[in-house]
This record gives C-alpha cells, sequence and structure tokens, in this order.
C-alpha cells in the first residue's frame, strides 16, 4: 500500500483553510517563476527547460531571482530555428533599407563577407566565412532596431 506524501487539497481545505491557501499561493508563484523563466529564455534565442527540469534545479540552487520579461516586438515573424550556417537571413527590414546600412551594421563582425537585399521582400541574406562567425553576428544583432519600432529578425538561412 502507497500512502500519499501530503495531505490532500480537499481534506486540507476543510481541517485547515489557512494552509490551504498558503499552499495555493506557493503553487501560483511557482508557476508564475517558471514561465517567466520560460519567457526569458525563450527571448534570449535558447529553448525552455522541461518544467520538471526546472523545477528540480530550483529547488537544488538558492533562490533565483527572474529579471522582468521584455514582451517581444509585436511586428517580428516568429521562423522556426534552422540548423547553423554561414548564411544569416534579415527579415523585417524596412521597405527603405538600402545595402549600405545593413553593410555598416554587419562590417564590424569579423568574417563578414557580403550583404545581400532581395528587392520588394524586405528580407535580405548575409553572409560570413563560417558559421561560428556568423552565429556571433546574429547573436549581436538579432532583434536589433533598425527603424523606429521596427526590429530586425535573424536567423540563419536554410541550407
Amino acid at each position: 500500500i502507497d500512502y500519499a506524501k501530503e495531505t490532500s487539497d480537499a481534506v486540507l481545505k476543510l481541517k485547515n483553510p489557512q494552509e490551504y491557501r498558503e499552499r495555493l499561493r506557493k503553487r501560483r508563484d511557482e508557476a508564475r517563476k517558471r514561465k517567466e523563466m520560460e519567457d526569458k529564455a525563450i527571448l534570449e534565442g535558447g529553448a525552455a527547460a522541461p518544467p520538471a527540469k526546472q523545477a528540480k534545479t530550483e529547488a537544488a540552487s538558492a533562490p533565483v531571482v527572474a529579471a522582468p520579461a521584455q514582451p517581444a516586438p509585436r511586428n517580428v515573424v516568429q521562423v522556426p530555428s534552422e540548423p547553423p550556417n554561414k548564411i544569416l537571413f534579415a527579415q523585417n527590414l524596412p521597405a527603405d533599407t538600402k545595402l549600405e546600412t545593413l553593410e555598416n551594421l554587419f562590417k564590424d563582425f569579423t568574417g563578414y563577407k557580403e550583404a545581400r537585399l532581395v528587392p520588394g521582400h524586405n528580407v535580405a541574406f548575409i553572409e560570413f566565412e563560417d558559421e561560428i562567425k556568423a552565429g556571433h553576428a546574429k547573436d549581436g544583432l538579432h532583434n536589433y532596431k533598425i527603424a523606429e519600432k521596427v526590429f530586425m529578425n535573424l536567423t540563419y538561412a536554410k541550407r
């Protein structure tokens, strides 16, 4: 026979309403923290860890204070992540974006080769020497504010 590890919510609510409310409050706070961490991980470009693993790591470590998550820009189209590539795909560019603007943005990153604008589609391809250097540029300029209320979305180009 396996016995319950803790008193059920229904029994606790009847016997000790104050403790029941505290348990609910604690669960709500843990869920909110987990959600904030997942949102933060998504905004930083990484995949969120499964909730079970997050709960175990949070319990084992000191209390984590999560920074308030910033909402993603509304005008950015979310694209599934491609495997690393030496060519970056820039989306959500203003219609008046010039090739010189992109060259000035990316020329400071080592390994930059060239940028190619696709006329009429508000997208561009930026080529680097290898995947690692392209990854550094992607990390540095993803969601870069290229115009007022316009954020450039960088992903790896499809092979």
